[in-house]
């Protein structure tokens, strides 16, 4: 995929810096390698808390399903979760927006869904995150 940008868009960037390289540096803030996991997580919301497990996790987001309650689209989150005892323990909230639902299974008796998405600095996002990715890495974690 080819970004193109007028020479106007490039104004404030350091001399240097490559219309390839802002191409994939667009590229990677839109893309996050995938871990296929099975993480028990609390979600806290303004008005609610769930439990739920994480289906799946990267530095942008998470799939939380098993949930017997979905906070509102766009709802504002806290995301608590564990990673191995004993291996790495990450109690990480994370502030995260919800970005979509899967609220009508809830209705008819069956379990719910969700998609974070991380919100914050990627900084602190990534020092949460790189010990578990650390150990996912080291047991072979298929990406998604």
């Amino acid at each position: 995929m080819t970004i193109r940008r007028s020479p106007s868009q490039f104004r404030g960037l350091p001399f240097n810096t490559s219309r390839a390289s802002i191409a994939l540096t667009m590229k990677d803030r839109r893309q996050y390698r995938r871990w296929r996991v099975s993480m028990p997580c609390s979600v806290k919301w303004e008005d609610g808390l769930t439990k739920g497990l994480i289906a799946n996790i990267s530095f942008g987001g998470a799939l939380v399903s098993e949930v017997s309650a979905v906070p509102p689209e766009g709802a504002e989150v806290a995301l608590t979760f564990e990673a191995e005892e004993g291996v790495v323990q990450l109690e990480g909230k994370l502030s995260s927006r919800v970005v979509h639902t899967i609220s009508e299974l809830i209705e008819h008796g069956g379990a719910g869904a969700f998609g974070v998405q991380f919100e914050g600095s990627i900084d602190e996002i990534r020092s949460k995150l790189i010990p578990v990715f650390s150990v996912l890495t080291s047991k072979e974690g298929e990406p998604g």
